[in-house]
């Protein structure tokens, strides 16, 4: 007769075959829809990151996993014979978690001073999450005219947390991270 170890382990096991797939969560993702834009002081960006959240991270936010997104922006002066020069390097944040008693989604994007947005809808919970608007770069004082710049674009998913000590009791899970390419964006002031 089998021992109750043995039971025990067979039901961990079979509760993490679920989650070894949410490692593959964005693998797709990508930045589009970039728009580089200035107002009278700044630099401003604006783009989207398609693709990236799969049913399974949905899911994984449906039970209450909060989430972020990082976004890495990076401004580059092009020199000749030499390294270019990085002039500004920046990093953005959007959470969201999702409230399992009132159903209402809590998104904060970091760039609009830390702003909280609720809503009850999924679909604009996930454009707030995806979507950077009116991001300031740099101020327009610090770029020369007739000069080639790049910048440099990814977006990342922080590692998901396990609540209270699943993690430690389940050390093998994969974290849950995505990472999209570099995407670079080449202009002239």
């Amino acid at each position: 007769m089998p021992s109750c170890r043995w039971y025990v382990a067979i039901v961990l096991l079979l509760l993490q075959i679920p989650l070894f797939s949410l490692a593959a969560n964005c693998q797709e993702a990508s930045i589009e829809y970039i728009i580089l834009t200035n107002d009278e002081t700044d630099l401003i960006l604006y783009f989207s990151v398609v693709d990236c959240f799969s049913p399974k991270l949905e899911q994984a936010i449906l039970n209450g996993l909060p989430v972020t997104f990082r976004f890495h922006v990076d401004l580059y002066k092009k020199r000749s014979f030499w390294y270019d020069k990085l002039l500004e390097s920046s990093q953005i944040s959007h959470s969201m978690e999702y409230d399992l008693l009132k159903k209402e989604f809590h998104v904060t994007l970091e760039e609009r001073k830390s702003i909280n947005h609720t809503t009850r809808d999924f679909q604009e919970a996930k454009r707030l999450m995806a979507d950077v608007d009116r991001f300031s770069v740099i101020p327009m004082e610090q770029l020369e005219k007739n000069q080639g710049y790049y910048l440099r674009i990814r977006a990342k998913l922080a590692p998901i947390r396990l609540p209270f000590y699943l993690d430690f009791f389940l050390f093998f899970v994969p974290k849950w991270e995505f990472e999209t390419k570099w995407f670079v964006k080449e202009f002239i002031y």
